[in-house]
């Protein structure tokens, strides 16, 4: 049972270890030995350009992580893994775990239980991090409590970071208010309207200069390969979504704010691998090689009538100043090039990157990312959760410096 009075003991890291310890012993065959983010994984080095690690005054880290909501762990999917390492009350002592060993300046958070997230997470990390989150609408096929729903957070550390605006992103409520960039045809009702997916902006001051800012997006796009297009549109929404905050922050005098100050990092669970319509949309640029041309990016509206929502999205690719602002790279490309990185999921079925932390190099200078899993451990699991990992995904992590 969580109870606020838990968090008033000051080394809640220990507490979390003996809690952790107490929870395994009951289980049979379980190994109470605990888990870290780095375990079986090394750091790469991207940029020599690196002044120190997490303690150099300018760099700071940031992840990207789907923590694999209890709910969505259903029987007929996870069946081949053991019960035990399913089981809400082993899983959650080893995200909590997680969640502290991270420790990264900002992190980003998908399939976070909104009940969990307000009575226990928000308030094990409280310390050093404010956070945000939206919950996803209710859907149809949803016979739990309301508060049981998932969504997205962004924490933040509040001793290096000041929060200056946050929206909340329902896309499909943007849809609905913005009749000149959609066209209501059957296929956007039946298709794009009724998914719930959301998604989180926020502005954030870096306090250890007197003018820099970033901008934070987090989302979970939809799971099913049969939408790509809902995807690609959901993108297309989150992009928009940036330009449009970017000319308000320009317009405000007393931030300051202009391209060569502000700096973007796109974070999530896109649910699309570096093939995929979604990822070649946010990485077309003239400076990176794509891995599909420009038609094969909005082949997928062949099928579907969107109306003038597909033209938008063409004619968005064709002059997009949002790449000129930033010139958007996956943080993770280089290591998948050199075929050192090649799953953020793993799954019995399944296992691909689909997790990115996107950030804008114009701006932004990449330090290193945390690598992969060692493969040797990997053979003796079909997939995840198990002992050790207590989600499906592993969290990605990112070091950056502001570029001079």
């Amino acid at each position: 049972m969580i109870r606020r009075d838990f968090y008033r003991i000051n080394n809640y890291r220990k507490f979390l270890n003996k809690r952790f310890l107490t929870d395994v012993a009951s289980l049979p065959s379980a190994t109470a030995t605990g888990t870290s983010i780095t375990k079986y994984r090394h750091w790469e080095t991207i940029s020599e350009d690196n002044t120190g690690t997490n303690n150099a005054f300018g760099n700071f880290t940031v992840s990207s992580y789907n923590l694999l909501c209890r709910h969505y762990l259903w029987e007929q999917v996870y069946n081949y893994l053991p019960k035990r390492y399913t089981d809400w009350s082993y899983r959650l002592p080893l995200i909590d775990e997680n969640l502290v060993d991270l420790n990264t300046d900002i992190m980003c958070f998908q399939e976070m239980e909104y009940k969990i997230y307000k009575l226990h997470w928000e308030l094990l990390l409280n310390d050093k991090y404010d956070s945000r989150f939206i919950k996803k609408r209710k859907s149809n096929y949803w016979n739990k409590d309301e508060d049981m729903m998932d969504g997205v957070s962004i924490f933040y550390n509040k001793s290096r970071f000041e929060l200056i605006t946050c929206e909340k992103l329902d896309f499909a409520k943007i849809i609905d208010s913005n009749n000149n960039l959609f066209d209501k045809t059957s296929d956007l009702v039946q298709r794009v309207l009724p998914r719930n997916t959301v998604g989180l902006l926020l502005i954030l001051k870096d306090k250890r200069y007197k003018d820099k800012y970033i901008i934070v997006t987090n989302t979970h796009l939809y799971w099913s390969p049969k939408f790509t297009d809902v995807k690609l549109i959901h993108t297309f929404l989150l992009k928009n979504s940036i330009k449009f905050k970017i000319k308000q922050l320009e317009n405000d005098a007393n931030l300051k704010i202009n391209e060569k100050n502000i700096g973007l990092l796109m974070c999530g669970d896109f649910n699309s691998n570096p093939y995929s319509s979604v990822y070649n949309y946010l990485n077309y640029n003239n400076d990176d090689k794509n891995l599909i041309t420009k038609d094969e990016i909005l082949k997928i509206f062949k099928d579907f009538n969107y109306g003038k929502t597909a033209e938008n999205l063409q004619n968005e690719l064709n002059n997009d100043d949002l790449y000129d602002h930033f010139n958007l790279k996956s943080s993770y490309r280089l290591l998948y090039d050199k075929e050192k990185f090649n799953k953020t999921t793993y799954t019995n079925n399944f296992k691909d990157i689909i997790d990115y932390i996107w950030y804008s190099d114009s701006n932004l200078k990449l330090i290193r990312n945390l690598g992969s899993i060692d493969e040797n451990y990997l053979s003796n699991f079909k997939g995840f959760p198990n002992q050790e990992f207590p989600s499906d995904h592993i969290p990605i992590i990112s070091e950056f410096k502001w570029n001079d």
